[in-house]
């Protein structure tokens, strides 16, 4: 079965020559992956959700997400990360794809 992995981060500092790097780790959190899947409520405080998966998937992140195979897709083996302003973003939910 696949493995998703999200960390959500407090923000997002320069680190010179124009290098942002997330700061503050909140939690860490797995989800396995076949059929949709989602996080518990994210952290209040998180403010950037670096997000990574050992096969291809779906994802979305939104006020109570709930995934499906045509929404964003996350190659196998890569991160992403997204901000998260103003409380916009409440879950990732998570779907396995081709």
């Amino acid at each position: 079965m696949a493995v998703f992995y999200i960390t959500q981060w407090r923000g997002i500092r320069e680190q010179g020559g124009g290098i942002q790097a997330p700061y503050g780790k909140i939690a860490k959190t797995t989800l396995a992956i076949g059929a949709e899947a989602h996080t518990d409520i994210l952290d209040p405080e998180c403010r950037v959700v670096e997000m990574a998966c050992d096969a291809i998937c779906s994802y979305v992140a939104e006020k109570n997400a709930v995934a499906t195979t045509s929404d964003m897709r996350l190659p196998a083996d890569t991160h992403s990360k997204f901000q998260c302003v103003n409380g916009g973003v409440d879950r990732v939910s998570v779907i396995a794809n081709t």
